[in-house]
């Protein structure tokens, strides 16, 4: 413990000498690129000012839904498809082309080109 840092350093290279081997200096990895260390970001908290108005008029008040999207209409095909199939026919044609169907257990009818 009494060994000074001169001392020291060259008792180390005196062991390596004895020994044979060089002291090996880390060499920087080949290769690859550093990982980066993830952040979760963490939403910070706000808290909203305090409104004006009293308890009693906010109790009775409601917000508002904003009304969803609409479907968009079907297209012509399956117009004619569903139709075929709320009459059970065996087959439908389509823009001069015929699609047979055959039966299924849960859809009722599946059509596919003829």
């Amino acid at each position: 413990m009494g060994l000074t840092g001169q001392q020291n350093d060259s008792n180390t290279t005196s062991d390596f000498e004895s020994v044979g081997e060089a002291p090996v200096a880390e060499a920087p990895t080949k290769g690859g690129r550093k990982r980066r260390r993830s952040r979760k970001k963490g939403r910070k908290s706000r808290k909203g000012k305090k409104s004006k108005k009293s308890k009693k008029s906010r109790k009775g008040s409601r917000k508002t839904r904003k009304k969803g999207k609409r479907k968009r209409p079907l297209n012509a095909y399956f117009k004619m498809m569903l139709a075929a199939k709320k009459a059970g026919s065996a087959s439908f044609k389509y823009k001069g082309k015929t699609y047979k169907g055959r039966k299924h257990g849960r859809l009722g009818m599946i059509y596919k080109k003829a």
